[in-house]
């Protein structure tokens, strides 16, 4: 049962509460409870399942407050649906954390106060029921909502703001005429009273601001800055005095250099943990800190920051609770260590890779912990693994050289990390290399380094020895897959860059290799910016040379199975088929900012060009969206690379393995448990299907596949569709990305939501059906003709904020290939 990922129980007669043990379905990605007699509330339960990409709970007597927790469930994606229940109290702001989420339905309840404004982030979501509910006062300014119906918010209190279907709040604050004159009397007495109230403020806050402004001087000041994303700042501010009876130590959890850690259960029966933070200048800056690292970090791994709080006599910082506490102390206890047997030793390690990866791969500005520790690492009930206390990570700037003074606890460094003013950013990962882990029974940590009390001096170099083995004569540093420096092999780094007929405004890396497309390219360096992949047997970087138009070009790691010296031609051959590079992009943009002057608008904004449709191996293609059903971006990279892995293996970069993506021939020897044991879920039996089915074409499935190409399109989808697991909007990928059928629309809730915002605004809070998927690629081929599909594909990457930021890196940073002392900058011209 752990394995399940979808649950369906929906339109029967359950009843009862929902039990708890149904949170420890880690990877339940699709549950439906609706249309049953359920009762009692979901606290405990269903907001243990991380992976949730579908929650359904509607039409059933469930009650109580609405979890916290569940804005925990950040992969929440397509629905949110707990109407027609009787879930009451405030609507809990913490939902904002669901940026994928594109549905909420919290209709026929009996919810009071205000709809949060903290909705206004919540960027994904196209539709919104509140309806039958106690809501009062203004509705959040979200643009979709502009033009909502009038169903979503009927039968409230007094709902407002400027969705046409309401009022504007400042109706509703002025009130009736023609009222009896004893309010006004009592407004009027009131307003003096107010009025001998502010006098007196005033004068008290004066003699404040200058007693402020003295202690100003002395390097003190009196801000107070509260922040709980998705929190009522002063009630939280409040209820965690109350909770921790102003952080008495009975409440306290833990202790560490800068802080103490104190239990806090709020009135709703949410536990937290609070961080503490003691009243030192070096704490402040520790503050500030842990604040900027965790602000921008959403990971599983990773314990979550809810809020902060930063005043003249206490600063603290709102946390999940763990219920385990940490590894350290786990460990520590015999009766407890006991407890974790291998398998989970080896999960408790793989949790912390993945959350170290994420800091030095996957933040837009990597993070280096540099204090990994079991005192740092922290386990929930489920012994799920998190990293904790940021408080001297380092937030490296991707355009500059990283230099540190060593910083960690004494004993957990990186094995090879010096006494040195310069730390590569490798030691943050505390002497566990990527790739190869040891699990040992604890140990406590090695002796402390040299000190100027405790030091041992190194053993004289013996005579003749180099002046340079001398002055360092540390062990050589574990190699480490971080993009921040180069970490390729010497052998990566020697050959020769070949550039290729494409500047950054045909063919922008960022704006073409991440955004969808495809999922094998991997980033490999950050500066410069440098993508790897396989383009059929060869092995290829590229990277924009430093030429005024910064010309594109690629770096060829393997021979492509030939000892030919025309390989760089081959592989340029097939470079050139892969970027389609025969399309005149810049043609093309003119003529889309032609039809549409907010495509012009966009374009501006992504650098004036370079988003390329690529034209893949028709195979790749459809194996690779075949795995983007019902799945997130994260995940879908993870099944693609596992599924690229049976292929033949073409070399190492940067840490990562490359393969060839594997023949039809050799997918068949799959088997759909083989890729269920893997997590690819119900997708395995559309995997193995698919590849049967077309190992049984005549002439094979790349041929049959190839001849797509020169079909018309409602012909190509249709064909298509006959794949099992193949959709309509599955069949559009693959038909723009590789069958040349360049205005073929993939349409979903992304693309609608720019289809309702560019093309079709008078449809926007609609739901999206068929027959409109239908009319959206009609809008966009009549508006931009036959390339209508790459117009779609800039309008769509317009919206990637991350693409965006890679695009101001490139422009603003020098993206010249790394040079090595033995073959410099081999570059063709």
């Amino acid at each position: 049962m752990v394995s399940l990922f979808n649950l369906s129980l929906a339109n029967n007669l359950l009843h009862g509460n929902i039990p708890e043990e149904l949170g420890s379905l880690q990877n339940l990605e699709y549950l439906d409870l609706s249309l049953n007699n359920l009762s009692g509330p979901i606290q405990g339960s269903i907001e243990n399942c991380l992976k949730l990409q579908s929650l359904r709970l509607g039409h059933n007597h469930l009650g109580g407050s609405i979890p916290i927790k569940l804005g925990m469930l950040t992969y929440l994606q397509e629905l949110l649906d707990l109407s027609d229940n009787s879930f009451a109290g405030i609507i809990p702001s913490q939902l904002s954390g669901l940026n994928m989420l594109e549905a909420l339905n919290l209709s026929h309840n009996t919810l009071n106060g205000s709809i949060p404004p903290s909705f206004k982030g919540m960027i994904s979501l196209s539709s919104m029921d509140v309806s039958y509910n106690n809501l009062e006062g203004p509705v959040p300014h979200i643009k979709f909502l502009e033009e909502a119906p009038v169903e979503w918010f009927v039968h409230n209190k007094h709902l407002c703001g400027t969705v046409k279907a309401l009022p504007p709040c400042n109706l509703i604050q002025k009130g009736g005429k023609g009222k009896k004159f004893g309010p006004i009397l009592l407004g009027v007495a009131a307003a003096a009273g107010i009025s001998v109230l502010f006098i007196t403020a005033l004068v008290t806050w004066q003699r404040r601001k200058m007693k402020s402004e003295e202690q100003s001087e002395n390097g003190a000041g009196n801000t107070k800055v509260f922040s709980v994303w998705n929190f009522d700042g002063g009630d939280v501010y409040k209820q965690i005095f109350e909770a921790t009876e102003n952080f008495n130590g009975t409440h306290c959890i833990g202790m560490g250099g800068n802080g103490s850690v104190y239990r806090a259960q709020l009135p709703t029966g949410e536990i937290f943990a609070v961080k503490k933070i003691h009243m030192t200048e070096d704490d402040e800056l520790i503050f500030k800190r842990e604040v900027d690292a965790l602000m921008s970090i959403r990971h599983r791994n990773i314990v979550k920051l809810f809020g902060y709080c930063s005043a003249v006599h206490v600063k603290f910082l709102v946390y999940e609770y763990m219920d385990r506490g940490s590894l350290s102390r786990y460990l520590e206890n015999h009766n407890t260590a006991i407890e974790l047997d291998w398998m989970r030793r080896i999960n408790i390690v793989k949790d912390v890779d993945n959350a170290l990866s994420y800091i030095h791969h996957d933040c837009f500005a990597p993070i280096v912990h540099r204090d990994i520790t079991s005192n740092n690492i922290l386990l929930d009930l489920e012994f799920r693994a998190c990293i904790s206390d940021f408080g001297i990570a380092k937030i490296l700037d991707v355009e500059a050289s990283n230099c540190t003074k060593l910083a960690g606890t004494k004993g957990y460094l990186a094995p090879g990390s010096p006494p040195l003013p310069t730390v590569a950013a490798a030691a943050a990962a505390g002497g566990m290399p990527p790739r190869r882990r040891r699990v040992r029974p604890p140990l406590p940590p090695s002796p402390p380094l040299l000190s100027s009390t405790t030091a041992t001096p190194p053993p004289t170099p013996p005579v003749g020895t180099p002046k340079s083995e001398a002055a360092d004569r540390r062990a050589p540093p574990a190699r480490r897959r971080l993009p921040l420096v180069s970490t390729a092999a010497v052998e990566e780094e020697d050959g020769e860059w070949h550039p290729l007929p494409l500047s950054a405004a045909d063919l922008s890396l960022p704006l073409t290799l991440p955004t969808g497309q495809t999922f094998l390219w991997r980033r490999t360096s950050l500066s410069p910016l440098r993508f790897t992949g396989a383009v059929g047997p060869h092995l290829v970087s590229l990277s924009h040379l430093p030429s005024s138009d910064g010309r594109l070009a690629f770096l060829l790691h393997n021979n492509g199975g030939s000892s030919s010296s025309s390989v760089p031609a081959a592989a340029r051959a097939a470079l050139s088929d892969y970027l389609n590079a025969a399309v005149p992009l810049a043609d093309l943009w003119r003529r889309f900012a032609a039809a549409d002057a907010r495509f012009a608008e966009v374009a501006a904004r992504l650098g004036g060009g370079g988003a390329r449709v690529l034209r893949q191996d028709p195979v790749e293609c459809v194996f690779q969206f075949l795995c983007s059903s019902n799945n997130n971006i994260a995940r879908i990279e993870k099944m693609v690379w596992a599924l690229a892995g049976y292929g033949e293996r073409l070399g190492e970069v940067g840490g990562y393995q490359f393969h060839q993506f594997p023949t039809i021939e050799r997918l068949t020897r799959v088997s759909e448990q083989e890729l269920r044991d893997a997590g690819f879920g119900y997708r395995a039996k559309y995997i193995v299907g698919t590849a049967k089915i077309l190992q049984a074409k005549p002439g094979g499935g790349e041929k049959w596949l190839a001849s797509l190409r020169t079909r018309e399109l409602p012909e190509v989808i249709e064909a298509l569709c006959t794949l099992p697991g193949v959709g309509p909007k599955v069949a559009a990928c693959v038909a723009l990305f590789s069958l040349d059928q360049n205005h073929a629309i993939p349409v979903d809730t992304h693309v609608w939501k720019v289809a309702t915002q560019y093309l079709m605004p008078e449809l926007a809070g609609k739901s999206l059906t068929p027959k409109l998927s239908v009319a959206v690629a009609d809008a966009f081929v009549a508006k931009f003709g036959n390339y209508a599909g790459w117009a779609q594909n800039v309008l769509f990457i317009g919206q990637l904020s991350a693409q965006k930021l890679m695009v101001a890196e490139t422009t603003n940073t020098s993206t010249k290939p790394t040079k090595r002392k033995r073959s410099g900058n081999n570059v063709k011209t």
